[in-house]
């Protein structure tokens, strides 16, 4: 089981089994290297890209009006890993 490096006030915690896989929900979406803001941009996600959740933060982050978990993820197409805010995904 693999944890994030915590971030201010909140631990990352496992996600649902490592095989949850889940769609991109809308275009240019950052793949982060940490589950916030101020993660490096590592890529982009496009619409209808399919990824596989590694873990979860441990409490949800308001962005903007928005309010969600940061996801780990691994794109199923080439393998880039990397940190996605929630809101832009939709589980399978």
């Amino acid at each position: 089981m693999r944890f994030a490096a915590p971030t201010a006030g909140s631990a990352a915690k496992p996600a649902a089994p490592a095989d949850r896989i889940a769609v991109c929900t809308d275009d240019r979406v950052k793949l982060r290297s940490a589950g916030n803001l101020e993660g490096a941009t590592l890529g982009y996600l496009a619409k209808g890209d399919r990824v596989v959740v590694l873990e979860r933060s441990g409490e949800k982050t308001k962005v903007g009006e928005m309010l969600d978990f940061w996801y780990r993820v691994r794109r199923l197409s080439d393998g880039l890993v990397g940190w996605c805010y929630g809101y832009y995904l939709r589980m399978e």
